[in-house]
């Protein structure tokens, strides 16, 4: 049986986010984060809006929300329906991603992994990555026991400040771990971090094939993570279970034993 070693120091929290929203220090652009904003509304509601119905789901003036609409329906991405004054994502918008489904991509296996792993724990399952130095949510499973977490794919926060961060960081060796901490350390100083835990955090993850954390980033939140090889995963990627911390706290063992056979059936 193995003794986990929770994950040691923490970062400050980030100021608060809107719920669901990621975690940026970069500027976007006004016009760029509404396009997707809405995008992502239409993925949440599954129906078509009125324009007032996005300018109040988004909190946009409502000029803006119109405008944003239309031009999204005038470039061919959304249809519009004058009977109801309604929008919704046209053909040609569910066409510019179905080429990717066409290809033979390594995330098939991920998500097919996270859907076993989810199904033997219970628990929120995900798969993560790295976008620059930032943690990518790719993909994630609904847990099904009582009070599981919610995920939203996107960007969070900055990968040494989160255990699944740091699985990430032990796909790399140790020189391009410091390197990157030595970058989120000049560059995000809002999300101050003990760079040498998250790199003792990436080397355990490393050795023993996982990392259990504990209210690292969010109180309450726990994980335990599972860095993945990088040329059976197609790149740098970790796999996550997470949940409230009590239960993690009594079952990560169970969680290992029930995960690794499924990981490493995938990833052989």
């Amino acid at each position: 049986m193995d003794n986990l070693t929770p994950a040691m120091g923490a970062c400050k929290r980030p100021m608060p986010q809107k719920p669901g929203g990621p975690v940026v220090s970069t500027v976007i652009s006004k016009s760029v984060g509404r396009a997707f904003a809405l995008l992502e509304l239409f993925r949440r509601e599954r129906r078509p809006l009125t324009a007032t119905e996005i300018e109040s789901a988004l909190s946009l003036p409502q000029a803006s929300a119109l405008v944003l609409a239309r031009e999204l329906a005038a470039l061919g991405y959304l249809s519009y329906d004058p009977r109801g004054r309604t929008y919704f994502p046209s053909g040609r918008l569910a066409d510019l991603g179905r080429w990717l489904g066409e290809l033979d991509l390594p995330m098939r296996r991920l998500q097919a992994t996270a859907t076993d792993v989810a199904r033997a724990t219970g628990e929120t399952t995900s798969v993560c990555g790295r976008n620059g130095h930032f943690l990518q949510i790719e993909h994630f499973v609904p847990g099904t026991l009582a009070g599981s977490i919610l995920m939203h794919v996107g960007r969070g926060g900055p990968l040494p400040c989160s255990g699944a961060g740091r699985a990430v960081l032990a796909t790399f060796d140790d020189d391009e771990v410091r390197g990157i901490l030595e970058d989120v350390q000049h560059r995000e100083r809002r999300h101050p971090f003990d760079a040498a835990a998250a790199l003792r955090d990436a080397q355990s993850a490393r050795r023993r094939g996982h990392l259990a954390s504990f209210d690292l980033m969010i109180p309450g939140v726990a994980a335990v993570a599972f860095p993945l090889p990088v040329e059976a995963a197609g790149g740098h990627f970790a796999l996550v279970v997470g949940g409230p911390t009590p239960r993690i706290q009594s079952t990560h063992e169970r969680i290992v034993r029930a995960s690794r056979p499924i990981i490493a059936k995938a990833f052989a």
